[in-house]
């Protein structure tokens, strides 16, 4: 057994652990393997240790195909939800916006965006002024209505190109933006002048944007028709694909190493499309698909004309991922139990664990 001690390495900073110590540690991702073996050899290896991700298997590993969330029809009601009423997000992008057929093959009038903006790293970079030239297609060319959201790693240079545009446009229905990062008072608040602006962070003030219950991200999920994604964040691509809306990646041809094997993954599936928004207006083509026929079979509706990627003819859209976080998470929770059980009473894994992939 292996010695127990609280003392965190030198390569670890944080809280020291002390007893009582967890049944199981999991970890997400190459960073996360450290942090999770130096809990269970500071526990004595009272703490079951597991990885998940995409590497190449070893012990006490598992494969998936997506990060694990809780995304699903009914959290995403709820979001859009909370978010009205608690003046989250303009009123004005709060509608109808139920899957139709003129959604599905063309681009229809007043399509809501959302725009997730990650930041750069070792896998991707960004270029900024391409970035916002696309996005700035979507409301002069498309005659969209916007919604973005930066990360905690989106770079200053890419809010500020992000609020010049925003103030060119100067339409707060056609254009929102939220920072989490931006302390920012309230409209309620901002009210008492006399001037209500949703150009900035709506909020408690004086609190960061990731306060629970005040982050409208998983509404303005929920509120759109169609998701653009940088190609700089897995996480935040997965939980686009679990709304089970159409999916675009914005800037893939700047992603090299891991990234760019994943993506090519999700573009050769049909689960994503390159972002590429036309330079004129692409118009709603005359379908014999009813509403309730493209609800009903969606996956088998062809959209020929994409004016959100390449011109020309696109297969269906096809997506695997639609709410499926919380059956992943049950199933790889019992498979754990299963893994450490065996482990204690010095058993062999059954085979259907041990190669398991969620």
């Amino acid at each position: 057994m292996a010695k127990q001690t609280d003392r965190l390495p030198w390569f670890l900073t944080g809280d020291s652990l002390a007893a009582p110590y967890p049944s199981y540690v999991i970890g997400a991702g190459a960073r996360a393997i450290p942090g999770i073996l130096q809990v269970s050899r500071m526990s004595g290896k009272a703490s079951f240790s597991s990885a998940l991700g995409l590497m190449k298997d070893q012990k006490n590993y598992f494969r998936i195909n997506s990060t694990l969330n809780s995304i699903t029809s009914k959290s995403l009601q709820l979001a859009r939800t909370r978010a009205l009423d608690n003046n989250l997000i303009p009123k004005s992008f709060f509608r109808n916006n139920t899957l139709s057929a003129s959604s599905l093959c063309s681009m229809p009038t007043d399509t809501i965006v959302t725009v997730l903006i990650g930041g750069p790293n070792e896998d991707c970079s960004h270029h900024t002024d391409r970035m916002v030239h696309r996005l700035a297609r979507l409301v002069d060319v498309q005659n969209c209505r916007v919604m973005i959201t930066f990360s905690q790693r989106t770079a200053d240079n890419t809010k500020q190109a992000i609020a010049k545009w925003q103030k060119e446009v100067q339409d707060d229905d056609k254009i929102f933006v939220y920072d989490p990062m931006t302390p920012m008072t309230s409209p309620q608040d901002s009210a008492a002048s006399g001037q209500v602006s949703w150009s900035n962070v709506p909020g408690p003030k004086g609190a960061m944007g990731f306060v629970d219950g005040r982050n409208p991200y998983e509404a303005m999920l929920a509120l759109a028709d169609k998701i653009v994604v940088t190609a700089d964040s897995v996480a935040m691509a997965n939980e686009a694909l679990a709304t089970g809306k159409p999916v675009y990646i914005l800037g893939g041809e700047l992603a090299r190493g891991k990234l760019k094997v994943f993506h090519r993954y999700l573009a050769d599936h049909n689960m994503t499309r390159a972002f590429r928004p036309g330079r004129i207006p692409i118009l709603p083509p005359i379908s014999s698909i009813s509403r309730t026929e493209a609800i009903k079979n969606r996956s088998e509706v062809n959209d020929t004309a994409d004016p959100l990627s390449y011109p020309g003819d696109h297969p269906p859209w096809k997506n695997t991922l639609e709410g499926k976080g919380p059956e992943e998470a049950k199933r790889l929770a019992e498979r754990l139990v299963v893994l450490r059980e065996c482990r204690l009473a010095g058993k062999r894994v059954p085979a259907h664990v041990a190669d398991a992939t969620c």
